[in-house]
């Protein structure tokens, strides 16, 4: 934007209208697709469609002489602000291409629209208000404004790089709560997971914990002392090979692949093998 207004030839404002609008690309089609992957509401053949329209507006941007903005350029107008600060401005006929910006810019709206409409709907009203709402109000700030500063029926500066603020106080707002709401669920689930611990350490019944494969992870304290097996003789070995008899060995296997594939965790009693070599029939 410095470039484009403090620039005083018509070469500068033309490359400078070159790279700003790759960086409102940049901008655009980032939050398009931050939206679509943070809220997961949003239509993805939404975001193609506009992420394709934009991608060929930015190549024409710099295949055409005067960009995709203007057609033909007539002169550089000399513009004093309200606080007395001089800037210029391109004064030329407008191409016609850029009117498909405008109606991108249109699409895009409408995108957040619909994508926080739908996020609303989930119940997670707070999140739709605060990320959704400011990229809606930004839209209307900075994509409605700009075009009518382009066609001349608005005064400049542009007011998309102020009216990013609003997006970038709605991230600031939602990652704070985010922070703040991950550290107390960090320790609800420490205070939680020493509850768990201390049942199973503690009570009256054999705790035996299973990985995929079958392969012992976790035994408790009254196990090891009920079957005479030390934690570490027994960690990582295979629970069906070598602690229950052969003749058991298939049937518990075919009850561990339904426990697999069908979550269901049926009652059977089954013999255990002791570490003194005893056979015994457990619950």
């Amino acid at each position: 934007d410095l470039s484009y207004f403090m620039s005083e030839s018509i070469s500068g404002h033309i490359t400078a209208i070159r790279w700003a609008s790759l960086g409102v690309f940049g901008i655009l089609i980032g939050l398009v697709w931050f939206l679509f992957f943070y809220f997961q509401t949003a239509r993805s053949w939404f975001a193609w469609m506009i992420t394709s329209i934009w991608t060929i507006l930015i190549i024409l941007n710099f295949i055409f002489p005067y960009t995709m903005i203007y057609s033909e350029i007539y002169d550089l107008e000399k513009i004093i602000l309200p606080w007395g600060e001089n800037i210029f401005q391109l004064d030329g006929r407008r191409n016609i291409i850029s009117h498909f910006a405008d109606f991108t810019s249109l699409l895009i709206l409408i995108y957040f629209i619909d994508a926080t409409i739908k996020k609303w709907k989930t119940g997670e009203k707070k999140r739709a208000m605060a990320i959704g709402g400011s990229t809606i109000l930004f839209m209307i700030a900075a994509g409605i404004h700009t075009p009518l500063v382009d066609m001349g029926l608005l005064p400049p500066p542009y007011l998309i790089t102020f009216a990013y603020l609003f997006i970038v106080l709605a991230m600031a707002s939602e990652v704070s709560y985010s922070v703040i709401k991950s550290s107390q669920l960090a320790k609800q689930v420490v205070v939680n997971e020493q509850r768990w611990r201390h049942l199973l350490e503690n009570v009256q019944l054999f705790v035996i914990g299973l990985d995929m494969e079958g392969r012992v992870n976790y035994v408790n304290p009254f196990f090891t002392k009920r079957t005479g097996y030390k934690y570490e003789d027994i960690l990582g070995k295979s629970w069906l090979d070598q602690f229950i008899p052969d003749h058991k060995s298939q049937d518990l296997k075919e009850n561990f692949e339904k426990i697999l594939t069908e979550n269901h965790l049926p009652y059977f009693e089954n013999d255990i093998v002791f570490q003194d070599g005893q056979i015994r029939l457990v619950s």
